[in-house]
């Protein structure tokens, strides 16, 4: 509703014509790209693919609590690169509270329990940055870079960002929730969760159909820029996306209903990101535009990549406290840093634009800046505050993190 707001406003208040509202909201490869990957999604999940893997990476652990935080660290990251963070931490959550319970671990007065839950938000959310499949602003991040500043980026130069930043975060987000919450070393039971896939060892004819269609997806992604070089003709990312999609729908179980294909394209989504587009489109054509990147970051053009990286990072981590929303906060900070960046071509855009596109993902302080953290934390073993303390430390260490990485790889 927020989002249809603003986009009233802005004929209305004279910023832009309804037209362009229009136009630079629905047009463009966001849409048809968001419909594949939440297609995709929902077939892993409604198949059961997305718990298969899950449960059988936690069942399979003999380890302490420390361990245990760990691996779903790195589960929640996983997935979330593959199916979205949103997606990622609706599947591991009761994963982690079944291990819970199975240990008889009292609801918001165990460390352990605090950590674990707060490990299946962060995970997904540092997986988030990993892959545009992680999180809407990392799409919108790319269609403003292409739009604004003719800046086109592969899904392959964004994942040689996003891997080496989302993998290096993983440990310091490990290390940060032992110091906050410490644990002893006493082993946890994670053999409970196993029974659900024990009863069926083998793919269903579903599981493989989504496993069939991420593949083509996926390669489709990874050879774009290959196949533009062969033939001059672009591979757009909604291709793959749209493609996958039919898979899964073509060739899946009959199961499958028409009906439930719909309700995985989520309108609200779709609604925030062309709303989204909109808004920023018209600040980046605005004086305010430059006018907010003047107050924000103006201070920081002139500096050097790494600590201009650094500080980037860090204040639309702080930003991002403000928002209940990724798409919200890439649409607003993506568009005036172009603006910024705009007449200063000793600076690279995308090396520029970079620490703020996956800035943008990173709602790790207060639970109400994602609709991700919601899932665990409405479990009850956490607090805002618990969350609040951790996030914080967690990120200094990804504003350095992104630094390191947006200056030295790229």
């Amino acid at each position: 509703v927020s989002s249809l707001i603003g986009c009233i406003l802005l004929p209305l208040l004279g910023v832009v014509p309804w037209e362009r509202v229009v136009n630079s909201g629905l047009s463009g490869d966001i849409l048809p790209f968001l419909m594949g990957v939440m297609i995709m999604s929902e077939g892993i999940r409604e198949s059961g693919l997305a718990h298969r893997l899950s449960v059988g990476f936690a069942s399979r652990m003999a380890l302490d609590g420390r361990m245990v935080i760990l691996a779903f660290l790195i589960l929640g990251c996983g997935l979330s690169m593959l199916i979205g963070n949103l997606t990622a931490a609706a599947v591991i959550a009761p994963i982690a509270v079944s291990v819970l319970e199975a240990n008889d671990v009292v609801c918001g007065k165990s460390n352990f329990g605090k950590a674990l839950m707060i490990a299946c938000v962060w995970g997904p959310i540092i997986g988030s940055i990993g892959t545009p499949v992680g999180s809407s602003s990392s799409v919108i991040t790319m269609e403003f870079l292409n739009d604004l500043a003719d800046v086109h980026v592969s899904f392959a130069q964004w994942m040689s960002v996003g891997i080496p930043s989302a993998l290096l975060l993983l440990v310091p987000a490990w290390l940060i929730l032992l110091t906050c919450f410490p644990l002893g070393k006493e082993p946890v039971n994670t053999r409970a969760t196993a029974t659900t896939i024990n009863e069926r060892r083998r793919l269903s004819r579903g599981e493989w159909s989504v496993v069939a269609s991420m593949l083509t997806t996926w390669i489709l992604w990874l050879a774009s820029r290959r196949i533009e070089q062969a033939t001059g003709v672009r591979v757009p990312m909604s291709l793959g996306a749209v493609i996958g999609g039919l898979i899964y729908i073509l060739t899946g179980s009959e199961e499958i209903e028409w009906a439930n294909v719909e309700k995985s394209v989520d309108l609200s989504i779709f609604v925030t990101v062309t709303a989204g587009l909109s808004l920023g489109s018209a600040i980046h054509e605005s004086s305010a535009g430059i006018w907010l990147a003047n107050v924000l970051f103006s201070g920081i053009l002139n500096m050097s990549a790494f600590p201009r990286a650094f500080l980037t990072t860090a204040i639309v981590c702080v930003l991002k406290m403000f928002f209940s929303s990724n798409t919200a906060t890439a649409s607003i900070i993506v568009p005036i840093l172009i603006s910024l960046v705009g007449s200063e071509s000793a600076i690279p855009i995308w090396q520029f634009i970079a620490p703020a596109g996956l800035a943008s993902s990173l709602a790790i302080i207060l639970v109400t800046s994602c609709p991700t953290n919601f899932i665990a934390y409405k479990s009850g073993y956490f607090t805002v505050e618990d969350m609040a303390k951790a996030g914080a430390l967690l990120a200094v260490a990804a504003s350095l993190v992104v630094a390191v990485v947006t200056t030295f790889f790229m």
